[in-house]
């Protein structure tokens, strides 16, 4: 055992060097009407803000024990920003485990945005319009719209505003964190772990059933579907 442990510690020791390449990439926003984006290794934001501008920073980059072993899985990534009957296409591949390419991207407020990652994790910040996401975890933080998110190792944490009549899909392979604005027209189902957390607040609900694992409301017309399936702990909160 001890061994073992001296084994770890150096690895972790020798395993810090880290070597990156970065690129900057600026496209008319009015070229542009939603992402698209297919990640090997790495991650995505996207922050919308009032701008003419679609803003794509991206870092790529390789670790390894020492600079020849970074700088070859560095080496080994492979990446494309381009445009195409206005979608914003953002495509990654790396060879080694310890390498991946992230994109950082600033455009409009609206936007509909399509993004799997393989490894990595996806966060939105103030975007209107649909988003249909897959990673390790998931963050949107004001996003205006209906979704479809799907976390295959981590948590969700969304604060959404659906549309009227849409709907919001949360499939986590850890914790979900949804925020959902008060008092509009919900039928919401959480299908969930009886040994976990289920926690829900009250969004107007006129009817409701809950069982060990389960809990359906409805609020309003309930025109809104709200689905969440969850192995951890959910939390529904309510914003005024």
């Amino acid at each position: 055992m001890r061994s073992m442990l001296l084994l770890t510690a150096a690895m972790m020791t020798i395993g810090c060097t880290r070597v990156e390449s970065t690129f900057t990439e600026d496209i008319p926003a009015s070229d542009v009407l939603s992402l698209q984006a297919d990640l090997d290794s790495g991650g995505l934001s996207y922050r919308g803000m009032t701008t003419d501008w679609v803003t794509v920073t991206g870092e790529a980059w390789g670790s390894g024990s020492n600079v020849d072993k970074a700088e070859m899985r560095a080496a080994g990534n492979d990446w494309s920003v381009r445009t195409e009957n206005g979608t914003l296409h953002l495509d990654s591949v790396s060879d080694a485990a310890l390498a991946g390419v992230q994109f950082d991207v600033t455009g409009p407020h609206r936007m509909d945005v399509d993004v799997a990652v393989f490894s990595g994790d996806i966060w939105l910040n103030n975007v209107e319009g649909f988003a249909q996401l897959t990673a390790d975890s998931i963050t949107l933080n004001a996003f205006y719209g209906d979704v479809d998110l799907y976390t295959t190792t981590g948590m969700v944490d969304a604060e959404v505003y659906p549309t009227r009549g849409g709907w919001v899909r949360v499939e986590s392979a850890g914790d979900v964190y949804l925020t959902l604005p008060w008092g509009m027209d919900y039928d919401l189902q959480v299908w969930g772990n009886p040994d976990s957390l289920m926690v829900i607040d009250d969004l107007g609900f006129r009817y409701l059933s809950d069982a060990p694992g389960y809990f359906a409301g409805v609020s309003g017309a309930g025109s809104i579907r709200v689905d969440v399936y969850a192995t951890g702990d959910v939390y529904i909160n309510s914003v005024w």
